[in-house]
């Protein structure tokens, strides 16, 4: 029981810790860049978070729930799952993307929601050790590696956004998040 109170105390102070960060950047991007580009990033986000959530196949709940979480055949097929569904969804993104700016009268769409998607394909390299340390209650190091992939894209989109004042620093802010979390 001790280990549950623990681990839950770990993940409301991890998740406290990520809204204040999000909300510390925001903060601070929403004076280096124009209010356009948050709508811009409105609509790659809907769109790939549309994809994300059509396509969800429960691997990490299947990873956490199943008594053959530990097993390594089921975690190989698991890890095979999400990579080739990362792909998948990022050759949807690219053929989506120039319809879908057409639709929004955003042009930049084209190029940013490819850009943006191919996080997916990082992410789907990302080791199932992540599943399986949150099946064993292990939460203080999946907190600190997400709280440390989010300060790491927090610097680079803020220090880009300061640099060019551009847009494409939120959607590679995107990338070097999934990166992070892939080599923590």
């Amino acid at each position: 029981m001790a280990r549950v109170m623990r681990g839950s105390a770990i993940v409301l102070v991890g998740y406290g810790a990520s809204q204040f960060l999000r909300l510390l950047s925001n903060l601070i991007l929403t004076r280096l860049l124009f209010p356009e580009a948050f709508g811009l990033m409105a609509l790659v986000a809907m769109v790939e978070m549309g994809l994300t959530l059509f396509t969800d196949m429960g691997i990490a709940p299947s990873i956490a729930q199943s008594k053959r979480g530990d097993d390594p055949k089921f975690l190989d097929t698991a890890y095979s799952l999400k990579v080739i569904r990362g792909f998948v969804l990022w050759i949807i993104a690219c053929i989506l993307a120039y319809p879908a700016s057409l639709f929004f009268d955003a042009p930049q769409l084209a190029y940013f929601l490819p850009i943006s998607v191919f996080s997916m394909v990082i992410t789907g390299f990302v080791t199932t050790r992540v599943q399986t340390a949150i099946r064993h209650l292990k939460f203080g190091k999946v907190t600190l590696v997400e709280l440390g992939a989010q300060i790491t894209s927090l610097v680079f989109m803020v220090s880009l956004a300061w640099y060019t004042e551009s847009v494409l620093a939120l959607v590679l802010g995107n990338l070097v998040n999934a990166l992070a979390l892939l080599f923590l």
